[in-house]
């Protein structure tokens, strides 16, 4: 989830900016490019902000379940 929320905004802006310069480019061609920019960035900048910023979350301890009590009824 970390990874997804600094990946998709970073994406979509480079998508945005450099979307129309890289347009005339083949698939395989764009793909590398964007890959190669965006790798180093996301693995160096965005993933380690995001896992910052989410660190309460991701560390947090899972909540202790309880015990069921049972009642005991004297008939």
């Amino acid at each position: 989830m970390a990874i997804w929320l600094a990946f998709f905004p970073v994406s979509l802006l480079f998508n945005f900016v450099l979307g129309p310069l890289l347009n005339d480019l083949s698939l395989l061609p764009r793909v590398f490019v964007s890959t190669l920019a965006l790798t180093p960035l996301m693995v160096y900048c965005f993933i380690p902000l995001s896992t910052r910023l989410l660190a309460g979350w991701l560390n947090s301890t899972p909540a202790r379940v309880l015990p069921a009590v049972h009642s005991t009824q004297n008939s």
